[in-house]
């Protein structure tokens, strides 16, 4: 597994959060995209303390300056709620950026702040509890209910998203029953891309979990967020 202290870290500000503009002054950066060395336990605590929206994993670094210049074509915001979710984050596959999520927050808007001005992104991975039909974003529920008034900012999702992108819930039971289908087909329909959810537990083995997207609106492509050893030494599911 990748060592924890050799990722680079970083916070994306939101205009509004005043406390965001006096952290930024605290490391010396500019307000908008700061970066420092920091390990993993680190960034999350600062995420708790709500002295910022985002802290994010970015994927190592290429070799050529040519790659450097490519932005992430893969997404993985988890939810600063997940048990030991400092695992998670050491454990991201090397060609995402990792994005960790407020839960005192709106997450939905949190998600659409971190999508803005970004394009062609071909998988957002949503890691996060859930239940039938409901999706756990920071403080939100996202919902077949609410789809309607969160459609602004789940069209700045779309718009990040490339032509043939993809979605993967990894919220447990968020397609089970037939009010987690009606979620997961009204929202893929919402979003104009293919889809992936579970109708059980995602995680551990040892709990009654595995890591199988049994609900698929259209072709999924994308594996999934986490190394292998990330995923056999996850101790805990996501619902």
């Amino acid at each position: 597994m990748d060592s924890l202290n050799t990722y680079s870290y970083g916070w994306r500000a939101v205009p509004n959060l005043a406390t965001l503009e006096a952290f930024g002054a605290s490391l010396g950066v500019s307000t908008m995209v700061g970066h420092l060395q920091t390990s993993v336990p680190e960034a999350t605590k600062l995420v708790d303390s709500g002295q910022m929206l985002l802290y994010y994993r970015l994927p190592d670094a290429p070799t050529d300056d040519r790659a450097k210049e490519a932005s992430p074509t893969q997404l993985v915001f988890l939810d600063a709620a997940l048990s030991d979710r400092h695992q998670l984050l050491a454990g991201t596959v090397s060609e995402a950026e990792a994005i960790l999520l407020n839960s005192a927050w709106d997450g939905v808007q949190q998600i659409a702040d971190a999508l803005h001005g970004r394009s062609n992104i071909e998988a957002l991975h949503i890691v996060s509890h859930g239940m039938s039909g409901c999706l756990y974003l920071g403080r939100t529920c996202l919902q077949e209910a609410n789809l309607h008034r969160y459609a602004p900012q789940l069209q700045q999702w779309r718009n990040a998203l490339a032509s043939n992108g993809e979605i993967l819930l990894y919220g447990c039971k968020v397609a089970a029953e037939a009010a987690g289908l009606a979620f997961v087909r009204r929202f893929a329909a919402l979003m104009g891309v293919s889809v992936a959810a579970t109708r059980g537990l995602m995680g551990s083995p040892q709990l009654g979990g595995n890591w199988e997207f049994e609900v698929r609106t259209g072709p999924i492509r994308t594996g999934l967020a986490f190394s292998r050893d990330a995923i056999a030494s996850y101790p805990h599911v996501f619902g």
